[in-house]
């Protein structure tokens, strides 16, 4: 169910996926044989009903698990811990807090399983979002120590990843646009194999299209837009539908608008001016034609 999978793309009215993971989870606690960590399957929900939008229903589903992500070890997988603290649905104290773990002296910098990030190392653009150059700054710091005193090779790579993004988010939280692509640009894509970069690369695209590099921020787009999850895989795909129509690409841009309109059709009020965004590219596409 997850954005891998087919069904976890639909943008269908009836929201098949949340109506089969509420099915499912109901057969489970009624004594069907589970395969997985059973405190997973709030999390699991929470992430299909984020990406279609129901940002509140999703904090309130896997409340367990954003205030104790220990309580499951398979936890670094489908969160949607960052998308609803971009979001502003997390509250402010939790995502501090969680986030100001990766600052704390002496904490280990984790390697979960299967290379996934855990919460409290991704805190770099929400930190940005807030012009916190102070958190970024010492992230920073803590990234370049952990190139020099990690031992395996895994983590040195994250190490460099981390410091790079943090490096580049600095210089993007004091004004500098143009350093800070000339920083994003740089980070080799060969560290997202041990990363997650979506985040990074959204940010890089619209930096290259704020500076009237359309074709190549779509071209970024392109690339990196499917390794997303949940909310921002559905503001990835605005941006594609921005993108194309400055670039006279009607179909694509028509197509991207429609998803957006679609997937988010019911979705909570926070998420409404996108939707507005998308169903008047509509409209103005339609009228030109």
């Amino acid at each position: 169910f997850g954005p891998g999978g087919r069904l976890g793309w639909w943008a269908d009215s009836g929201e098949a996926v949340i109506r089969l993971l509420r099915e499912l989870i109901a057969r489970i606690g009624n004594g069907t044989r589970a395969s997985t960590d059973s405190v997973m399957y709030g999390q699991f929900l929470a992430s299909a009903l984020a990406y279609r939008g129901h940002l509140n229903e999703a904090y309130a589903t896997d409340r367990r698990l954003f205030l104790d992500p220990n309580a499951s070890r398979f936890s670094q997988f489908m969160d949607p811990f960052l998308s609803l603290s971009l979001l502003g649905v997390i509250p402010e104290s939790l995502a501090a807090t969680t986030f100001g773990h990766a600052l704390e002296p002496g904490r280990a910098w984790e390697i979960p399983p299967f290379n996934r990030q855990v919460r409290y190392l991704r805190g770099l653009p929400w930190w940005q979002a807030r012009r916190d150059t102070l958190s970024l700054a010492r992230f920073a710091l803590r990234a370049e120590e952990e190139v020099r005193t990690q031992k395996g090779a895994i983590g040195k790579l994250r190490g460099r990843y981390l410091h790079a993004g943090a490096t580049a988010y600095l210089e993007l939280a004091r004004g500098d646009s143009a350093g800070a692509l000339r920083l994003f640009q740089s980070i080799p894509d060969t560290l997202c194999l041990v990363n997650i970069c979506y985040y990074e690369k959204l940010i890089e695209a619209r930096l290259l299209a704020s500076q009237g590099r359309a074709r190549q921020a779509g071209e970024v787009l392109d690339l990196w837009v499917w390794k997303a999850e949940g909310p921002v895989f559905v503001l990835g795909v605005l941006e594609q539908a921005r993108i194309a129509e400055r670039l006279d690409e009607r179909q694509k841009a028509r197509d991207s608008y429609q998803f957006v309109a679609d997937v988010w059709r019911q979705a909570d009020p926070e998420l409404a001016p996108y939707v507005r965004e998308a169903r008047a590219g509509l409209e103005r596409l339609a009228a030109e034609k």
